[in-house]
């Protein structure tokens, strides 16, 4: 019962606000387009259920590229910095799961990321770090863990993979009556005008439904994305998150407004100044 309760309480913070319009928009085109079809809802249902089951969480590692850690070396030196933190947060979040699974991308650029319930994926470039930076990167991951964002990507992504194939299928029909205007299926002077206006119209939802639904996704993700910084301060790793991300976006110029608003993360800088403010005395300075 009281993960339930950390789990409704996590959800319904104001940092996923955008997260919950995102799910609210796509909830209201299903039911504008389908009038509340029982169908659409039980689709939604059994998506959540294979997300949240262990062929579910299996499947988000394999389509993220992620990895069982089969090398020894690598275990032996990922592994007890993974039990380190995890005690920390454990002893913070008595409802973290019972166990934390680590996953590998070999990939040389040093990076880390939660998806699923109880999952942490490490690049093969983060093992080159120093531990006390490593650490700090794991404990904003678990951060992620224990304050529900990745559940909530599950809820999110189920209801989006939803509204995916319905513009996939808005689509097929655009090409649908394209085609058959060209090659004169339906006659010239309606199949133009129809086809035109269905063309205007899918497009336009697109559009419309991919930026406005991004930048709300956007806005909340970097919301988490200070959230989990405090965690990994909470737990007595924000010295060391502070001194990982200076080291591995110093030199990364800024972003421009646009793409500011567009992207998951805040810029680093101010990252670190928000840990500074919390009580982190790391200085590059």
């Amino acid at each position: 019962m009281s993960r339930i309760r950390h789990a409704i309480s996590n959800l319904f913070r104001l940092s996923n606000i955008g997260t919950m319009i995102f799910f609210l928009l796509n909830f209201y085109i299903l039911f504008a387009l389908f009038g509340g079809d029982p169908s659409i809802i039980g689709l939604y249902v059994i998506s959540l259920v294979i997300s949240f089951s262990p062929i579910g969480q299996s499947l988000l590692c394999t389509f993220n590229g992620a990895k069982r850690m089969v090398r020894t070396d690598m275990r032996e030196r990922v592994l007890p910095v993974v039990e380190e933190v995890y005690a920390a947060a454990k002893r913070k979040t008595p409802e973290l799961p019972n166990r934390i699974r680590v996953r590998v991308m070999y990939d040389p650029n040093p990076n880390a990321f939660a998806i699923g319930t109880n999952t942490i994926c490490v690049t093969e470039g983060m093992l080159d770090l120093p531990d006390n930076e490593m650490a700090g990167i794991i404990a904003h991951e678990m951060g992620h863990l224990a304050l529900q964002h990745t559940v909530v990507q599950i809820l999110i992504g189920s209801g989006n993979l939803i509204m995916t194939i319905i513009m996939l299928f808005l689509e097929l029909m655009r090409a649908i009556f394209s085609v058959g205007t060209v090659v004169g299926t339906v006659s010239r002077s309606r199949g133009s005008g129809l086809g035109a206006i269905f063309a205007a119209l899918s497009a336009g939802i697109i559009f419309l439904w991919t930026k406005i639904c991004m930048l709300f996704l956007m806005g909340s993700s970097r919301a988490n994305e200070y959230r989990a910084d405090e965690y990994a301060f909470q737990i007595g790793y924000g010295e060391d998150l502070a001194e990982a991300l200076d080291r591995l976006t110093m030199g990364t110029p800024q972003a421009t407004l646009l793409k500011a608003l567009n992207s998951s993360h805040p810029e680093p800088g101010d990252r670190i100044g928000r840990l500074q403010s919390m009580g982190v005395t790391y200085s590059r300075y």
